[in-house]
């Protein structure tokens, strides 16, 4: 699907490459941040699980552990300057990895220990909700999924479309899809919590569901992290040269091609189609 799609399709993604803010420099510094916050994380699935009655929860935790553990390690390695230049794209993945499982599955976790330690230790109830919050998961990734599929096809993505000016600002129409995928998990886990509450839990019931929204923006994210990581893998223009310089968009002569002039040629394109109609 993604094949069929030109190089200029993609450029509005390579925002972040150009800011400086997704270097592999930066990087590092995201890296180092995200092992302290991490290890926070953990200590608070730790100290949350005394009073839980979240089944299996020792082995949940002690894997997500191992699993931390061992992209804190590939973390420190990929912050050699020798490493990850001579593999952005790994560096990448990485980055995709590690910021799912800090801001997805970490506070995940802790919503499902809060809800079986404050709400309701009853297995049935606990499989509901973890079944329902899994697939409103998948509705999430697979509803943001094809949209993202067709903006991509439209032109959406190009540099000087809509898209391309709106896109640090903010856009109610791209937060819809979101709102209607986590609307309905949303709600159906609320509907048997809502039972549960005692006037004394309305806190605990606050952070659940925050949670629980995080968990399900980190989904909302996920296919254009993933895009992205297509793109360094499919064209040069993603990656930066040794130097710590962005590589140029090129031709298919294999010239420089200038971002201000292609911003130009599609607003010029976009122009021509309105006159036409």
């Amino acid at each position: 699907m993604l094949k069929k799609i030109s190089e200029m399709d993609f450029l509005v993604l390579r925002g972040p490459f150009e800011s400086g803010r997704q270097s592999p420099g930066s990087l590092v510094g995201a890296f180092f941040l995200v092992i302290l916050i991490q290890s926070l994380f953990l200590w608070l699935e730790h100290f949350a699980s005394v009073e839980s009655n979240f089944p299996l929860y020792r082995s949940v935790f002690v894997y997500h552990l191992w699993f931390s553990i061992g992209l804190t390690v590939l973390m420190i390695i990929y912050m050699l300057p020798s490493v990850y230049m001579g593999s952005q794209k790994i560096q990448y993945l990485l980055t995709i990895i590690v910021s799912q499982n800090v801001f997805g599955v970490s506070p995940y976790i802790l919503a499902l220990i809060i809800i079986a330690s404050t709400f309701t230790s009853d297995l049935n109830t606990l499989t509901f909700i973890i079944t329902t919050t899994l697939l409103g998961g998948v509705l999430v990734f697979v509803v943001t999924w094809i949209r993202f599929m067709i903006l991509l096809k439209k032109g959406h993505y190009r540099k000087g479309s809509t898209k391309s000016q709106l896109r640090q600002k903010f856009e109610t129409k791209s937060l819809l899809p979101f709102a209607t995928a986590v609307g309905v998990p949303m709600v159906l886990i609320m509907v048997p919590l809502l039972r549960l509450v005692q006037p004394g839990n309305i806190e605990e019931l606050f952070f659940t569901c925050l949670f629980i929204f995080v968990f399900y923006t980190m989904l909302f994210i996920l296919p254009e992290q993933i895009v992205i990581l297509y793109c360094k893998c499919r064209f040069d223009s993603f990656n930066f040269e040794s130097t710590g310089r962005l590589k140029p968009v090129r031709d298919k002569d294999g010239k420089p091609v200038s971002t201000q002039g292609l911003i130009y040629a599609n607003q010029l394109k976009s122009g021509g189609g309105k006159n036409e109609d």
